[in-house]
């Protein structure tokens, strides 16, 4: 992409050209490494290329992206875009393709405005001022609405583990995978129930970060690394690497630690789960883990609430743990150090 790029030019980007430029300004725009004002620029630079979420073709993105999820074309993975709504305006004829010969509503390949993604838009600017009431953010509700679209976390700062809220959104929706190519349900019929699962994913992100400024805290409320320094990398985000390596020191004090509480390997394992989930600010999906474990809801859920929520809340109170978490941190930071003199 050519560095001299005129107004003009990112105008006339369709959205798959416009994703990268929009992740590059993005992650750009949260480096603590880039002045303050080289930052506010960057976040210009990525609503400029955003443009207005109201417009058809980011409507048309959402239908394709629930489309998506709804058809099974594509699993559950980080990503920023699935292969229709990559690029809109070809993947609505590859949607159509895919979708001919069933009753499909036809207002799901329309390439006006069905009001889907205004509705969506409109219900998380209701929840915003809720959701951020005391809080320090960089990012507005549009932003949020952008990364969900873009499988962003509602910060922008890591990806879903899911991909795209909308593609989740028609993955996770037995019902409504089967009512789409019945012809039962519109875009317009559905808005209401898509932008209620989108807006209770991000208060799902912000009750995480909640859980997890409590976690971060020992007893006494003191930040357990309050004395190792690590640029922007919240504790989440360290016990995240540190549990997505098996051999790791940390996952395997905190794997024996959950098997003291818990007593057998399976529950240590299913607490685990629940923890790299958090970690990576994701919600595990309950009822797949509960038919996975062979139980009822009810029999999990007390499982949950008696045995597995008790013992990741003893965690933060392992000093062992704490101290393994600390060390983790410098060396993460030592090696951030090197990449970026490299």
């Amino acid at each position: 992409m050519s560095q001299n790029m005129t107004a003009a030019d990112i105008a006339n980007l369709v959205y798959e050209e416009r994703l990268p430029l929009i992740l590059q300004f993005r992650r750009a725009s949260l480096d603590a490494t880039v002045s303050v004002p080289q930052r506010l620029m960057f976040r210009l630079a990525v609503r400029y290329l955003r443009g207005n979420l109201d417009r058809p073709a980011y409507d048309l993105l959402a239908r394709l992206q629930v489309l998506e999820g709804a058809s099974g074309i594509v699993t559950l993975k980080p990503m920023i875009a699935g292969p229709w709504s990559k690029n809109p305006r070809q993947g609505v004829k590859a949607a159509q393709d895919h979708f001919s010969g069933t009753d499909i509503d036809p207002e799901w390949f329309s390439l006006g405005n069905t009001g889907m993604i205004s509705k969506v838009r409109g219900m998380i600017r209701q929840e915003y001022s809720k959701w951020t009431r005391g809080r320090e953010v960089h990012f507005d509700p549009d932003d949020i609405l952008q990364n969900g679209l873009m499988g962003l976390q509602k910060d922008g700062e890591g990806q879903l583990s899911q991909g795209p809220l909308f593609i989740q959104f028609g993955h996770f929706n037995p019902g409504v995978r089967k009512a789409i190519p019945e012809g039962r349900v519109s875009p317009t019929d559905i808005a209401g129930i898509v932008g209620k699962f989108f807006v209770q994913k991000v208060s799902d992100q912000f009750q995480m970060m909640d859980r997890t400024r409590a976690f971060s805290e020992d007893a006494s409320g003191r930040n357990i690394l309050e004395q190792q320094q690590h640029g922007q990398r919240d504790l989440m985000d360290i016990l995240a690497d540190a549990l997505s390596d098996p051999n790791s020191q940390v996952r395997g004090l905190i794997f024996t630690h959950l098997k003291s509480k818990l007593g057998e390997d399976k529950w240590a394992e299913m607490a685990l789960v629940f923890l790299t989930a958090q970690a990576n600010g994701e919600e595990v999906n309950k009822r797949e883990m509960a038919a996975e474990y062979g139980m009822a809801g009810g029999t999990f859920s007390k499982v949950l609430r008696e045995l597995v929520y008790p013992a990741l809340e003893s965690i933060r109170r392992n000093p062992q743990i704490q101290d393994a978490l600390g060390d983790y941190a410098e060396r993460m930071q030592r090696k951030l150090a090197r990449c970026q003199r490299s």
